[in-house]
């Protein structure tokens, strides 16, 4: 397994950001010829949360070990304070919808296909989830949603009702996962969630082996 700490210029927010990356490994734990036909790996896009950044993810789950038993990439962007918004001056919000995906997409063997592209997040960064996937509903099967949290709550439930219009229409929303039981600092909770969530997303299994 491949963790890589990618740093870029953005050209949106006109300064340096970063990602976190997990690419699954190919060569010791893998039926090589499955992999090969593989191309390009499912993937994971997890948010952070308030004052964090992409790396709490991890030092505080076992994301590793789930981005290995499911052969799946994981893309964990760092968005400062972002909030998932545009904000003072800094458009968080567009250089993660115009950046982040296309930057991983260019740089690292990732899917494109909707059907194996995933979002989610804990704390802020679900809301974050909520909203890319509410809002570009074509570019993710599922949105995960864990202890989602949110200052201005008429936002978040904006949010909703915008996830709420998409359903019926011709551009299907993406599935939603929600677990939002614990407070965000429950790090525990959070892990088990992850954990939850990634055997609840339709993922290639049954390749990885340790014996």
């Amino acid at each position: 397994m491949a963790w890589i700490q990618c740093n870029y210029h953005s050209d949106i927010l006109g300064k340096t950001m970063g990602m976190e990356v997990i690419i699954p490994e190919p060569d010791i734990f893998y039926k090589r010829e499955e992999l090969l036909k593989v191309g390009r790996f499912p993937v994971v896009y997890l948010l952070h949360g308030r004052n964090g950044t992409g790396i709490d993810w991890i030092r505080n789950t076992s994301v590793e070990r789930y981005a290995m038993e499911n052969q799946t990439a994981v893309v964990m962007p760092s968005v400062d304070n972002g909030c998932y918004e545009n904000m003072g001056g800094s458009a968080y919000w567009t250089y993660l919808t115009e950046e982040v995906k296309a930057k991983a997409e260019a740089y690292f063997p990732v899917s494109k296909r909707r059907e194996e592209c995933f979002v989610a997040g804990a704390g802020e960064g679900a809301y974050g989830a909520l909203k890319w996937g509410a809002e570009f509903p074509g570019r993710f099967h599922t949105a995960g949603c864990i202890s989602p949290v949110w200052e201005d709550e008429q936002k978040l439930r904006e949010c909703q009702r915008k996830y709420r219009e998409h359903e019926g229409q011709d551009r299907k929303l993406p599935e939603l996962l929600e677990y939002a039981e614990a407070p965000q600092e429950d790090g525990e909770y959070c892990d088990r969630s992850l954990g939850e969530l990634f055997r609840a997303l339709p993922l290639p299994r049954n390749l990885y082996k340790n014996w």
